[in-house]
C-alpha cells in the first residue's frame, strides 16, 4: 500500500512539472525496499524449510526406537539404551521450541510437534522421565504444560 502511494506522489510530481531528479529517488527507493524484504522473506522461508526437513529427518531415525519405548505399557524403569533413545528425542524437541519460540518454526508446524511430543508423554513411563529431564533446563526452556 505504501509502494503504491510513493509511486502515485512520484508519478503525480513528475507529470506535473517536477523533474526527473524528484520523481526518481522515491521510486528508486521504493523498489529496493521491496527487493531487500521480498530477498528477506525468501531467505526466511528457505532457513524454515532447512529446519523443518532437518527435524523431521531426525525424528524419523529415532521413530521406530520411540514406538517401542511407548508400546511398552509396564510400570517398568527405563533401561539406559531407552533413556538414550528418549533424550536424543528430548534435544530434538528442545530444538524444535527453540526455533519455535524465535520465530523460525511456522505455529502450525509447532503445533503438529508438540502434538507428537504429547503423543508420547501419555506414556507413563517416557512421562516420569521427561519431568525428570526437564529438571535439568537443558531443553532451552521448554514448558512442562504442553
Amino acid at each position: 500500500m505504501l509502494g503504491v502511494l510513493i509511486v502515485s506522489v512520484s508519478f503525480l510530481l513528475w507529470i506535473n512539472g517536477a523533474s526527473i531528479q524528484v520523481a526518481l529517488p522515491p521510486i528508486a527507493t521504493l523498489l529496493s525496499l521491496v527487493y531487500f524484504i521480498q530477498k528477506q522473506k525468501l531467505e526466511e522461508l528457505r532457513f524454515s524449510r532447512e529446519i523443518f526437513k532437518s527435524c523431521n529427518e531426525a525424528y524419523n531415525k529415532l521413530n521406530e526406537e520411540l514406538a517401542k519405548i511407548n508400546n511398552i505399557r509396564s510400570s517398568d524403569q527405563l533401561n539406559e539404551n531407552e533413556k538414550k533413545v528418549l533424550v536424543d528425542y528430548f534435544n530434538l524437541c528442545g530444538e524444535e521450541y527453540f526455533y519455535f519460540h524465535h520465530g523460525f518454526i511456522y505455529p502450525d508446524v509447532w503445533e503438529a510437534w508438540r502434538n507428537g511430543i504429547r503423543f508420547y508423554l501419555r506414556n507413563d513411563r517416557i512421562k516420569r522421565f521427561w519431568v525428570e529431564e526437564l529438571e535439568t533446563n537443558s531443553y532451552y526452556g521448554m514448558p512442562r504444560d504442553l
